[in-house]
């Protein structure tokens, strides 16, 4: 998906009247009720900035332009023509702005995007009302500065599975679908496996439908629906893979694990999932060892380390919830 199919103007809807905004700012409105009549002089144009514009959006009763490195309100104040009828909410600006049109997504109160400031570096921002909040980490900021001028090809939308309303990033020259859930404030990574390669979820867009949520993929054209018991992608597995951070018990002393278990969900036919584990910081993995969560998920002798992480790969059609690993270990004394 490249940027440069995507021009301005993103057209909103507001109080009878249809706004659009030229790259260069100025946000032109339509006759009232009728979408058909544009006066040359029905405009108005962000000024706190003097910057190009990207992007408009509505939240409630508000407009929200957001500029290459601002963002402005606006409010119907019933102005009469000539001219816009829009008003300036002089004291909400936000000084950042927005990296790609294709990133911004809005639904529910919140505008969500890819943002950049006069400083730097990408991050993610949301805006409910007029009040900003940045939501990526120092990870998720790493490797949106990885894209690099690619960047302004990203694209995002929001979707709602099981009551989890997510914001869905994809990074083109990375190869990479990011995705925040509101509910629990984390960042997740999501890929397309087709049984021996992991590759982008190409999806462009979400939309709702008989408490359905439809995704239209951007190269074979296909409408997907989302179905919370079915856990393949298009008949194919679905790979997931937990990484832990390295475990130390507190001491660099030796540790020796006798005993670690998974705690879950049980499942009522047989679902494995495969457990890896590296002491050398992530450069080399152990042969995959498997547990049955149908059963109380128990492995045996699993040898030493001073600093291990693990991880844990799981491919059944069936769902996995995994709670917690529990590790039984005697401290070394060097």
């Amino acid at each position: 998906v490249s940027q440069s199919r995507y021009l301005l103007p993103y057209p909103v809807f507001m109080d009878g009247y249809l706004f659009v905004q030229k790259t260069t700012g100025e946000i032109f409105n339509c006759d009232v009720t009728d979408v058909t009549a544009w006066q040359s002089t029905s405009y108005i144009t962000p000024e706190s900035y003097p910057d190009g514009g990207v992007a408009i959006c509505r939240q409630n009763n508000l407009l929200t332009a957001l500029g290459v490195f601002s963002v402005e309100f606006f409010y119907d104040a019933a102005s009469a023509p000539p001219g816009s009828p829009l008003g300036r909410n002089q004291q909400a600006i936000i000084q950042y702005g927005c990296v790609s049109g294709l990133s911004v997504a809005q639904e529910e109160g919140l505008v969500v995007f890819v943002a950049q400031s006069a400083t730097g570096e990408k991050f993610v921002a949301v805006i409910e009302g007029t009040k900003d909040t940045i939501i990526s980490t120092e990870a998720i900021n790493r490797v949106l500065v990885g894209e690099g001028a690619n960047i302004a090809d990203c694209w995002g939308y929001l979707t709602r599975q099981k009551g989890h309303l997510m914001y869905v990033l994809n990074l083109p020259s990375q190869g990479r679908t990011l995705v925040y859930d509101f509910m629990t404030s984390m960042w997740h990574e999501w890929e397309w496996y087709d049984g021996s390669t992991d590759s982008i979820v190409t999806m462009i867009d979400s939309a709702e439908f008989q408490d359905l949520s439809y995704f239209l993929h951007a190269a074979n054209g296909k409408i997907y629906k989302a179905v919370s018991t079915t856990y393949q992608d298009d008949s194919r597995a679905i790979k997931v893979l937990i990484q832990t951070s390295r475990f130390d018990a507190d001491t660099a002393h030796l540790k020796f694990c006798s005993r670690m278990e998974v705690l879950g969900d049980w499942e009522t036919t047989t679902t494995n999932l495969t457990v890896y584990h590296s002491d050398d910081d992530y450069k080399n993995w152990s042969t995959g060892r498997t547990v049955d969560l149908s059963d109380r998920a128990y492995l045996y002798r699993c040898g030493s380390f001073r600093r291990r992480a693990f991880k844990f790969t799981h491919t059944d059609n069936a769902p996995l919830r995994v709670q917690d690993v529990e590790v039984d270990i005697n401290k070394g004394i060097s």
